[in-house]
């Protein structure tokens, strides 16, 4: 290609500017404080809110949960909003649930309406205020509630009232699997009026608030919203990569019943995710004020939209670019796209056929499929080995402080770009970059019209790839980089919005969802490389990006290690089978200094607590202990003909969270109804109910004839006290979510 080395450089420095100010586009807004305008969205506000809500743990079904209800019910009348609970049996939505064990509960959803001036149907701002049993929930869900409450306020307190309804929607029983969202959507039908929804969620405790999930089609959606919010950061990549992960929220229970609906979340800081260091210390104001500030936005331009002018007929493709604006065109646009970059990669290679003969351009994609490969490899490898030093990295979501490791990230695609092309240029420099663009153009029309909304992130940048080498072939001299940097542009910017956001996905996930993207986009570079390629010993680039791996590593170990500000999750659950006498203990995370007392090898679990896990478990010996077990009471048994029916009321003596029945007999069970609700289909290995009433449940079990063996079952937290032998962690250590001590008793009717 012929770019002299300085040419080449400045390009790259272009380049790398680019990036640097797309990833400007990522900075939070300053928060504003206690005093901020009446009708502003006040983070210093909202984080008043949050150190109401967030005082401590509140899983659904506590004293504790019910205070932080009260409290949000009060906050909305005081705003002038008429304010109920509704109470409904919910369950895990059917598409989600596990078909052998169904979770169930009944859920105490909050909701508000401030009714509108003329209306077209409601926008809802949505959050969930329970929290899970390890941690106060301050970012999870605490700041949602502390959004939606604020946002509340300064609509109230705003001079132009809103056309549509407005809805508030605190649901119940979201950490127990969307309970209280399917229970309020059971009400719906694709007949009543429009309504939209913004929910509100956290997966981290830190970094920008992403759109990333809308229902489809979305296209009056996107839209509505695309203008208004003043730093929305969306790309309807996520939209579809979101789906396809089990990373649910209460989208998933709102979307089969008719809802449209912006989901709205968080991810940096994944390490106090569900942690016992939620606390409202660990919420950040700026990341609160661009969450509030957008749907703020967002509501008012909802609220004063013809909803039923707006109903969705297809999907849009969307990107956010600097300065805030949001880049849309419908699918078609991205399919004829595709076309045109794999027309002009034809054109291309055509052109240059007798220079660069085809064979060493299939060498170099092929060899572009190596460098992917290899880069996913040496960070699975060193995420791996950091794990054997730091076992309790198994249970986060990511590091605490993960700076380091997301640098050794970096370093490992380095490594594997400039491994790549080292290795690669024998083969001819230019042969080996258009190897590369064939791979990525390719790759991005594939994906184009696999999954039309998320195919521009590769497909853009093969375009103006493509585009750049095509002219860099007609024009002389200096205009040739010129033109070669021109079309990297866009393979600059998706590089860089992409990466930061993938990054605070979490170290567990970085190979395959950052890792490979990056290496992917980054080929695209090889022009520029050969210009400023070290004529010798350009193979201590890659030696030296793959020797950076290690060392940022080995500093992340260093400074990331657990206390009690920073603690390791550890993961400890006791079961006893009243019935036989028999107890012992459970680890879902391997055995640390603490555990290692209670578990040692993994191996499945055998009757009578085949159901407790369906995954093999660290597990060891424990002494029985004097829980009371499980109420099991027949009410009433009746046959008539071939059916047997059995009214009976389960109860937990000793007040436990959860209560349920496991049966080995489900093909002889026509129909199941707890506490009034007909569970369908009838799951094959049994229920949970979740936060039971004190009066106990009342089961109705229509059977065939015959014997029926039951297992009735209890469980509350292992350190809620009574468990023999249970000492508590230490404080640089928590107890993961699912720590309990199960009481079961087999009863055969």
């Amino acid at each position: 290609m012929g770019f002299s080395r300085r040419a080449g450089l400045l390009g790259l420095v272009i380049l790398l500017l680019v990036a640097m100010f797309s990833a400007a586009m990522l900075r939070m807004p300053d928060p504003l404080p206690a005093d901020a305008e009446s009708g502003q969205f006040s983070a210093g506000r909202a984080l008043e809110v949050v150190g109401k809500v967030a005082q401590a743990p509140h899983p659904a079904g506590t004293a504790e949960h019910a205070r932080v209800r009260d409290y949000i019910v009060g906050e909305l009348e005081g705003m002038g909003l008429l304010a109920s609970v509704e109470e409904a049996v919910g369950r895990t939505p059917e598409h989600l649930d596990d078909p052998d064990l169904v979770d169930l509960a009944r859920a105490q959803n909050i909701v508000a309406r401030l009714p509108g001036t003329d209306p077209t149907g409601s926008v809802y701002l949505a959050a969930h205020y329970d929290s899970v049993a390890s941690g106060p929930g301050a970012n999870d869900d605490g700041a949602g509630v502390a959004v939606v409450l604020e946002t509340v306020r300064a609509l109230v307190a705003g001079d132009a009232p809103l056309r549509n309804d407005l809805v508030v929607l605190i649901t119940d029983a979201e950490e127990l699997g969307l309970i209280g969202a399917e229970a309020y959507a059971r009400g719906f039908s694709d007949d009543d009026p429009p309504r939209v929804v913004i929910n509100h969620e956290a997966r981290g405790a830190r970094g920008p608030v992403l759109l990333f999930r809308t229902t489809s089609p979305n296209d009056t959606l996107i839209r509505d919203v695309a203008g208004a919010a003043p730093h929305l950061i969306a790309d309807s990549a996520t939209s579809a990569f979101a789906a396809a992960l089990p990373n649910d929220t209460d989208f998933s229970a709102l979307d089969v019943a008719g809802f449209t609906i912006l989901d709205l979340a968080y991810i940096g800081g994944g390490a106090y995710y569900h942690n016992v260091v939620d606390t409202p210390a660990h919420v950040d104001p700026s990341t609160v004020q661009q969450f509030g500030d957008n749907t703020l936005a967002m509501a008012r331009v909802l609220g004063g939209a013809d909803l039923r002018a707006s109903e969705p007929r297809e999907d849009l493709v969307y990107f956010s670019v600097p300065g805030g604006a949001l880049i849309t065109y419908p699918t078609w646009l991205a399919t004829v796209l595709a076309l045109v970059s794999l027309a002009g990669l034809g054109a291309l290679l055509f052109s240059s056929r007798r220079a660069v003969p085809l064979r060493r351009v299939v060498l170099g994609g092929l060899s572009t499929f190596a460098a992917i490969v290899a880069g996913a490899g040496v960070v699975l490898v060193m995420w791996w080995a950091v794990n054997q030093v730091r076992p309790g990295y198994a249970a986060l979501t990511d590091a605490y402080r993960p700076w380091f490791y997301y640098g050794a990230v970096i370093a490992g695609a380095l490594a594997a770009l400039t491994g790549w092309y080292h290795l690669g240029r024998r083969m001819g420099a230019t042969a080996l970059a258009y190897g590369g663009l064939g791979v990525v153009t390719i790759a991005g029309a594939v994906l184009s019209f696999a999954v039309p909304v998320a195919g521009h992130f590769v497909t853009l940048p093969a375009l103006g790839a493509v585009a750049g080498a095509l002219v860099s072939r007609v024009v002389p001299g200096a205009w040739r980089v010129l033109a070669t940097t021109a079309g990297l542009l866009p393979a600059a910017f998706f590089l860089s919005v992409a990466l930061w956001p993938s990054l605070q996905i979490g170290m567990s996930q970085a190979a395959l969802l950052i890792v490979g993207p990056v290496v992917l986009l980054a080929v695209l570079l090889a022009p520029l490389l050969e210009a400023v390629w070290p004529r010798r010993r350009g193979v201590l680039i890659p030696v030296t990006a793959l020797a950076g791996v290690v060392g940022l590593a080995g500093c992340g170990l260093a400074v990331d290690t657990f206390s009690p500000e920073t603690p390791e999750p550890v993961s400890l659950t006791y079961a006893m089978d009243v019935s036989s006498g028999e107890a012992m203990w459970m680890s879902s995370i391997p055995p640390n200094r603490w555990s290692a007392d209670y578990v040692d090898t993994k191996r499945e679990l055998v009757a009578p607590f085949t159901h407790l896990s369906e995954v093999p478990l660290h597990t060891g010996p424990a002494e029985p202990s004097d829980l009371p077990q499980p109420e099991l009471d027949v009410i009433a048994d009746d046959v008539q003909g071939n059916e047997r029916t059995l009214d009976l009321r389960l109860g937990s003596e000793r007040g436990a969270g959860a209560v349920g029945v496991f049966y080995e007999s489900a093909d002889t069970i026509r129909s199941l109804t707890v506490d009034g609700r007909e569970v369908l289909p009838v799951p094959t290995a049994g229920f949970v109910f979740h936060a039971p009433p004190a009066e106990g449940l009342e089961i109705t079990i229509v059977a065939e004839p015959g014997e029926l063996t039951l297992q009735a079952f209890d469980y509350s937290r292992v350190d809620a006290g009574g468990v023999r032998g249970f000492r508590p962690p230490p404080p640089e250590m928590f107890l993961h979510a699912r720590s309990n001590a199960f009481v079961l008793r087999t009863v055969t009717l």
